[in-house]
């Protein structure tokens, strides 16, 4: 059977972070499809500057 994944946001960030745990179990998936995969450092960005907290606190 050929397997394709779509996965998008947090959804590819949780299947990315499987695949490198766990590749047997992805051994029949021929493509992925992952729009809008989540970059945590902008995530957390973004977070920060809404609680108002300074640029120069952040790690960049």
């Amino acid at each position: 059977m050929t397997i394709g994944l779509f996965s998008r946001c947090l959804g590819c960030n949780a299947t990315m972070f499987a695949m490198t745990r766990r590749p047997g179990v992805f051994d029949g998936v021929r493509c992925m499809v992952s729009p809008q995969p989540l970059s945590s450092g902008v995530a957390l960005g973004r977070a920060l500057e809404r609680f108002g907290v300074p640029a120069s606190y952040r790690k960049n």
